[in-house]
Formats: structure tokens, sequence, C-alpha cells
């Protein structure tokens, strides 16, 4: 288990309450890149590019987004 895989588990568990009224992101690694998504949509693809949004996100908390900039330049790291 690498540093983006124990990022993405991090940002896995923060659904918590988020569960309870049916909306939470999953993040899913593919390679060297993640994929964050709704229970119905692709939302985001984490990669050494950045992060690329498909559709309309409908909330991040501050945890996500700081998860989500982390697992950002661990993909740059990772595809250096």
């Amino acid at each position: 288990m690498d540093e983006l895989d124990k990022l993405i588990k991090q940002f896995n568990d923060l659904r918590g309450n988020d569960a309870d009224n049916g909306y939470y992101l999953t993040a899913n690694r593919y390679g060297n890149a993640v994929q964050i998504r709704d229970s119905l949509t692709l939302l985001m693809t984490v990669s050494y590019g950045g992060l690329e949004i498909y559709g309309l996100v409908e909330f991040l908390d501050r945890d996500e987004t700081v998860l989500i900039g982390r697992m950002v330049e661990e993909c740059i790291e990772i595809n250096k």
C-alpha cells in the first residue's frame, strides 16, 4: 500500500454522516490516477495532470478538498 492508496482510504472513510442522506463520494484507484464518483456518475479524475471535473459536484467539504489536493501531489510524484 503506497501513499496514494492511504489517501484514497482516508477519503473514503470521510463519508460518515453523508452516507445517511444518500449522497457521498467514493474514490477508486485506476493505475496512477484516482476516479471520484457519487452513487451514479463519474465526477472527477485526479492524475499527474491535475484535477479534471466532469459533472456537477454538489458539495466538497474542506477535508475532501485537502485530500484531493494531496492526491494530485502524490500522482505527480508517482509519475516523475
